[in-house]
């Protein structure tokens, strides 16, 4: 809570010795509401594992080459295209390659949830979705990699805090957007389908 010194409206407020006004009510009011802080520069790029699940696969060692910290200075708004490409040209190349798929997935996981959204809300189309997938197309075991009905709802439970595929945003993206509301399940075919190569 927080207070308030105010007039009261029926009398004229009256001075003190010391000439200054006198507080002549005291009224609380509610304590304002915190805005919550949104995420900012390398801290933006660190929350929900955007730094880990958009570096790609692990095997690949691309997050011991590259800091989000870099990401963020090299993708800086006030950085000229030259100052840019001279930054990228002196980079090791292992760093660049880090950058570079940082960037590509990126790009292509938030343009592909910004389609969604434009299909859905712009065009008022009605989004076709496949959820047919295996689990985990890289496991040793034959049955995570068999493609199944539902595969990629399984797939999405999953640990997916590295190098989560682009698919399985957009599918969290349509899920979050209908518990939401934001999404209307007449705009959401989910169906099942895949060509058997046995």
């Amino acid at each position: 809570m927080t207070r308030e010194y105010v007039q009261r409206t029926q009398k004229s407020p009256t001075k003190d010795d010391s000439g200054i006004l006198q507080r002549t009510a005291v009224r609380q009011l509610p304590a304002k509401a915190q805005t919550p802080q949104v995420p900012r520069g390398s801290n933006l790029i660190k929350s929900k594992n955007r730094f880990k699940k958009n570096l790609g696969d692990p095997k690949d060692g691309h997050a011991k080459n590259i800091k989000p910290q870099e990401i963020n200075s090299f993708l800086r708004p006030n950085k000229t295209f030259d100052e840019a490409l001279d930054e990228l040209q002196k980079m090791p190349q292992k760093k660049r390659d880090a950058l570079n798929e940082w960037v590509y997935k990126t790009f292509f996981r938030r343009t592909s949830k910004l389609g969604i959204d434009f299909a859905i809300h712009t065009l008022s189309a009605r989004i076709h979705f496949n959820t047919a997938a295996s689990i985990d197309p890289n496991s040793g075991k034959a049955e995570m990699r068999e493609v199944r009905i539902g595969g990629l709802n399984q797939a999405s439970l999953r640990d997916q805090s590295k190098n989560r595929s682009i698919t399985i945003s957009e599918l969290r993206h349509i899920q979050k957007g209908l518990r939401k509301g934001t999404i209307t399940s007449d705009k959401v075919n989910f169906y099942d389908e895949w060509e058997d190569r046995s």
